[in-house]
């Protein structure tokens, strides 16, 4: 689930949400604190919040639509299963029949259990936790809903309140409803479909409830050795294995999650097809052969690597660590692709080009170098590589003259290596504004952070460079001192990737101290810098996908309005498309403008004058080759809000 500004109080079994309405909002206050102050003076339950404010009623509301894919959140065989879910009865039997549903799972043996529910009309959805790969409990749950099935019935009620009946539940039906019924459904759907060719086995001449098992007692999956960390769900399989089928994979209009979806509309590329593709692959299903099976490449080529699914998919599948181990399994067997390869070590290829930045960006500019890069490498012709800084940020750190001061902190920055090599002014902003702040600023000599080789599935190589940073930024995690960086994609590669790679407490430490120069400076200095910013033009926000997946942008936008009050506004943009290389590789060029077309490109083209603010490097290039606007890093213009006299020289 992605991070919400709201959570519940300590550890509830339960909770109760009420939902008042009334056209005075004094009123409505009123009424709500009185509800609120009658529960507790009844000792009914331990906390009592009232949520006036319209974005936190979303919130709770969010948290009881994404019930399901929660309750199947938890790793491992055991899960939550739905199928008794759906029962309903008379409201005011509703309490004695929750209480001999609660005695038949108690008889079966069933310990865990989840209730949820529409109580004001009897609809009632308990979830038993079960093994569906074990045989007694796949025989546990068919006694369990042959039994539930007879008290729906005691008690007036129906097996299927709400939902359809599917094969799960029509198999009841013959019992639900008697033989006339029954017969009157056969006749009918053999009036409109006499070849039985719609939705055959539901309803009438339903399928047994056992077959067409997804796992059963003979499912097997296959558990490689992988470079990535896995443990907690028991491998890649496991992982793959909590696609629940919510389908919130396939929302358009809101969200990050998925942006290939988003733009092509084919189910294929969505999160739960390529969790479902790789664990077919992955299991003795005969269905896929395993990891190199070309049907596996296909739903995984379009995979962005956003990571909007590991916290908006309610069950916290995560694509993009699977999408890069599996790239590794592959490359192991059969080698990489030059491209991948050069992709990797992107950062070493920087050194040269920046030597050579004259040179190295006209050909960069030149239609036949470009031609001739997509014919040989795959990249597309169309996208301008980035230009070379002719200085790099680190020849003007080490060489910037030093004012005497007296910092009252340190802040250790990591340069990655597109503020380094391509926009050294988003560094230098850093710096000036930390410097302004009264920090005295570090830049260690560390080496990249991996994430271009951990997005080609180049995972040893990524492995070496966690270790290489991890002896270099020890020191600074054991004295303290923050790790702090502009661009998301890299400084968040310590707080996710890092300690798969580095398994140790070392890493860990250094990933909890590792966050973004906004986090920072959100947490350590907003009244100094709303007291010294200045009035500003308005200013339009686009957050990283990596960024708005693992941290969210609260803390951005929180320094953006303190320095430029409410002129500062997120965007609605999902992701930009062009996910590092993904947007510059030929047969992804149309796929990554799609994306961007979704949302972000019709806002930017509609700012109105307003300055566009983008912290990742990646979304910054793709918004400026698909539109008429110069986005430039946050910090950039944070620094001109505080520091307007050449803070970039």
């Amino acid at each position: 689930m992605r991070r919400r500004p709201w959570r519940f109080e300590g550890d509830p079994h339960g909770v109760l949400v009420i939902e008042l309405y009334d056209d005075d909002a004094a009123r409505l206050a009123s009424r709500l604190q009185r509800l609120a102050d009658d529960f507790k003076a009844r000792s009914l339950g331990y906390a009592w919040p009232v949520f006036a404010d319209a974005a936190m009623q979303d919130e709770v509301w969010y948290v009881r639509k994404s019930g399901l894919g929660l309750l199947m959140s938890k790793p491992g065989d055991r899960q939550t299963y739905d199928f008794v879910e759906d029962t309903a009865v008379d409201p005011t039997k509703l309490r004695d029949y929750i209480a001999r549903f609660m005695q038949v799972l108690g008889e079966e043996g069933v310990s865990e259990c989840s209730y949820y529910a529409h109580a004001s009309v009897g609809c009632l959805h308990v979830k038993p936790v079960l093994n569906l790969k074990s045989a007694g409990d796949i025989a546990r749950m068919h006694r369990i809903a042959d039994r539930i099935s007879s008290l729906a019935l005691e008690f007036g009620g129906t097996m299927t309140g709400e939902h359809g009946d599917g094969i799960l539940r029509s198999s009841w039906l013959a019992k639900m409803y008697g033989p006339r019924i029954i017969d009157a459904f056969r006749r009918i759907k053999t009036a409109f479909d006499p070849h039985n060719i719609l939705n055959p086995g539901k309803i009438v001449d339903p399928l047994p409830m056992l077959e067409n098992f997804r796992y059963g007692p003979a499912y097997r999956a296959e558990t490689p050795l992988t470079v990535l960390d896995f443990s907690a769900h028991g491998g890649m399989a496991g992982l793959a294995e909590m696609c629940s089928g919510v389908g919130q994979c396939r929302q358009q209009l809101v969200g990050t999650m998925c942006p290939s979806y988003m733009a092509t509309g084919d189910e294929q590329h969505t999160t739960r097809a390529r969790a479902n593709a790789l664990r077919l692959a992955l299991s003795n299903r005969d269905v896929l052969q395993g990891l190199e099976d070309p049907a596996l490449e296909e739903v995984m080529d379009l995979c962005l690597s956003c990571k909007a699914c590991k916290t908006e998919c309610p069950t916290g599948v995560d694509m993009a660590r699977l999408k890069a181990e599996w790239q590794h399994q592959c490359h192991e067997r059969g080698g990489a692709p030059l491209r991948s390869r050069l992709i990797a070590r992107v950062d070493r290829l920087a050194v040269w080009g920046s030597r050579f930045a004259s040179l190295v960006n006209w050909l960069g500019a030149s239609s036949i170098v470009r031609e001739l890069m997509e014919e040989v490498i795959g990249f597309d012709a169309r996208v301008p590589p980035p230009r070379f800084a002719r200085e790099t940020f680190r020849y003007w750190f080490a060489r910037r003259p030093r004012a005497p001061r007296s910092p009252s902190r340190r802040v250790a920055y990591f340069v990655d290596t597109w503020t380094n090599y391509f926009t050294p002014q988003v560094g230098i902003a850093a710096v000036r504004v930390l410097e302004s702040l009264g920090c005295e600023v570090i830049v260690p000599p560390a080496v990249c952070c991996g994430r271009p080789a951990i997005s080609k599935g180049m995972l040893h190589h990524a492995k070496k460079l966690a270790e290489q940073n991890a002896a270099i930024l020890r020191r600074l995690a054991e004295d303290g001192i923050p790790l702090v960086g502009t661009e998301p994609s890299c400084i968040l590669t310590f707080s996710d990737e890092f300690p798969q790679l580095v398994r140790s407490a070392r890493a860990d430490r250094i990933a909890a101290n590792a966050m973004l120069l906004e986090t920072f400076l959100a947490r350590q200095f907003p009244e100094t810098i709303k007291s010294a910013a200045q009035s500003a033009a308005s200013v339009l926000y686009h957050g990283h996908c990596h960024q708005k997946a693992l941290v969210g942008t609260g803390d951005a936008m929180m320094l953006l309005k303190s320095a430029c009050g409410d002129s500062a506004t997120e965007l609605n943009t999902g992701c930009c498309g062009m996910a590092g290389s993904f947007g510059h590789e030929k047969e992804h060029y149309e796929v990554a403008k799609a994306v961007g077309e979704q949302r972000l490109f019709p806002a930017v083209r509609n700012r109105d004058g307003a300055e566009i603010a983008v912290s990742g490097f990646s979304c910054r290039h793709q918004i400026a080759h698909h539109t008429d606007a110069r986005p430039r890093h946050l910090i950039e213009i944070i620094a001109d809000r505080l520091l307007p006299a050449g803070v970039s020289r």
